[in-house]
């Protein structure tokens, strides 16, 4: 799964902000994911998280409370939590994706020390 932090409007956050709401989502993902699951940050505004014992269907339950728990918090009630969920295959079993599973595109941030504000 992707986790990327926008603002209200789905614009990047400027650096200040982004660092209190990633330094925030951090915490509460620490906090809410399964034994086996691992996450990293993989740009200023977006970690990246590894549910390699879940289906579909429980990889959303898994980001559903995460997203809860966050929305919860003073941080994330002011900003906006996008997401995709897509399996993590081998190469040889890219062909076989069901259709409908389609990637985020995104330009990357111009600054990469912080959200691109």
């Amino acid at each position: 799964a992707m986790l990327t932090v926008l603002d209200q409007n789905g614009n990047r956050l400027e650096s200040k902000r982004c660092s209190a709401a990633m330094k925030q989502l951090q915490s509460v993902i620490q906090t809410h994911l399964r034994a086996g699951d691992a996450f990293t940050r993989f740009s200023a505004p977006q970690f990246l998280i590894l549910l390699p014992a879940a289906t579909y269907e429980n990889g959303i339950t898994v980001l559903q409370r995460i997203l809860d728990a966050y929305g919860g918090t003073m941080v994330g009630k002011s900003v906006h939590v996008e997401y995709s969920l897509l399996p993590v295959l081998p190469v040889q079993e890219l062909d076989s994706l069901p259709t409908g599973f389609v990637s985020m595109e995104r330009k990357p941030p111009e600054k990469d020390d912080d959200c691109g504000g």
